[in-house]
């Protein structure tokens, strides 16, 4: 993944607004996972996870999983809605954590 400035720009607001809240997870003093959390109401959903090459396998997501659910209930959140690729170790995460599939969005080709 390329950072550049025009990224930034793109979307440096979303770092600034309190209905969309960043996490990153730090392993010896480097980034290794990050995470987001959108409120809206009585409403969440859980996005952005991303982990670095080096830190995979090592439970970087399944705890930022945990503490935004945490933190989502201390904000008075009651629902929380994500999306991941079915059978994916994203949606392995997911069921982990107690998220019940609510449907399947499925892929189509014509030749």
């Amino acid at each position: 993944m390329e950072i550049n400035e025009e990224m930034i720009a793109r979307y440096k607001e979303y770092f600034y607004r309190s209905d969309f809240i960043n996490y990153m997870l730090r392993i010896d003093g480097n980034p290794a996972a990050m995470g987001s959390l959108f409120l809206s109401g009585e409403e969440g959903y859980i996005a952005n996870d991303y982990t670095f090459q080096t830190y995979r396998g090592r439970g970087c997501q399944l705890a930022l999983l945990k503490l935004r659910l945490a933190d989502a209930v201390k904000l008075g959140v009651k629902m929380v809605y994500t999306d991941v690729m079915f059978g994916s170790v994203s949606h392995e995460n997911m069921e982990r954590v107690g998220f019940k599939t609510a449907y399947l969005n499925t892929f189509w080709i014509k030749k």
